[in-house]
């Protein structure tokens, strides 16, 4: 979900948004949230800025809902599902998947979540490029106090 919200009602639109999913979903996720400005430093910063991988490789980022209650040394391969830690900074993971002998790519999250102790959402990078795209050009088109949700 993107949202516009001023720094100081950022925890209660959050709060607003696990109540709502709570009635849906009939529990409270945990919700992570990254800005504009994060969401940008993502681009610049980490082991997939600025490099093209091949096309048989799929690489993800993991936010994090918290920093790593551990840090394994990296690379941290999993090889059964063809996954591979390769970077890990505050609240934010990068892995590689691999494709695997059925064909089909290994998904991180459960992976990043034993091996870092903390719960995780993954995005692929093709889509974390397009958010970041999406809220650099939303903010310098229209910036606003206003909340938003848009899907």
């Amino acid at each position: 979900m993107l949202f516009d919200a001023p720094p100081d009602r950022l925890e209660s639109v959050v709060a607003g948004a696990r109540k709502r999913l709570k009635l849906v979903l009939g529990a409270e996720p945990v919700v992570m949230v990254r800005s504009a400005k994060e969401m940008s430093a993502l681009m610049r910063r980490g082991p997939f800025a600025g490099v093209d991988a091949p096309k048989i490789l799929k690489r993800y980022i993991l936010f994090l809902a918290d920093v790593p209650a551990r840090r394994p040394r990296l690379p941290l391969t999993q090889p059964k599902e063809e996954l591979d830690i390769v970077h890990v900074a505050a609240r934010d993971c990068w892995v590689v998947s691999r494709r695997k002998a059925s064909g089909m790519y290994g998904f991180p999250g459960i992976f990043v979540e034993a091996a870092l102790g903390v719960p995780s959402t993954a995005r692929s990078w093709s889509t974390v490029t397009r958010l970041a795209e999406l809220m650099t050009g939303r903010l310098k088109a229209a910036p606003t106090k206003k909340i938003a949700n848009r899907r």
